[in-house]
């Protein structure tokens, strides 16, 4: 896992690529869990869980954002598209 500082860095890469894909982001206290990606009514949403480190935010998000359709269609840095893989 990244270093906080780094993986703050990359969360906020996440969150902006979130919103190229115009999926609403919601930094919100979840419980520690990290967060997830989930459709609502039609809208894509991305919970950044504010309970939980950085590393298990962006472990947990970069596995849920993998899944989504557009990922793959965006410009990432290196680092957060290997993260996708």
């Amino acid at each position: 896992l990244p270093m906080p500082a780094d993986a703050e860095i990359l969360l906020d890469e996440l969150a902006d690529v979130a919103d190229r894909l115009e999926i609403i982001v919601r930094r919100v206290p979840l419980g520690g869990e990290g967060g997830g990606l989930a459709q609502i009514r039609g809208l894509w949403v991305l919970y950044i869980d504010t309970q939980a480190a950085p590393p298990d935010q962006l472990d947990r998000l970069t596995d849920q954002m993998s899944r989504h359709p557009g990922v793959q269609d965006v410009y990432v840095t290196p680092v957060l598209r290997e993260m996708l893989e």
